[in-house]
């Protein structure tokens, strides 16, 4: 049973891992895309504390989430 269990486990971290770092490409990807540099617009949001509260917290979110759909 505990066999089980761990394996069970590990398949749905493996899972969650793989959506996240989907998630990251899909994003990298998109930005590449349509010509935007993130590394710009990231100095940009940091400069502006509120911004980057927002950005930052919003992402962390958006992450959670996504990890809690994959994993369910």
């Amino acid at each position: 049973m505990e066999g089980f269990l761990i394996q069970s486990y590990a398949l749905r971290m493996v899972g969650g891992i793989s959506a996240v770092m989907l998630l990251w490409l899909s994003l990298r990807l998109m930005s590449q895309s349509v010509g935007v540099d993130m590394g710009k617009v990231a100095r940009d949001i940091a400069a502006d504390p509120s911004c980057a509260a927002v950005y930052f917290g919003l992402r962390f979110v958006g992450a959670c989430v996504l990890l809690g759909w994959a994993l369910s």
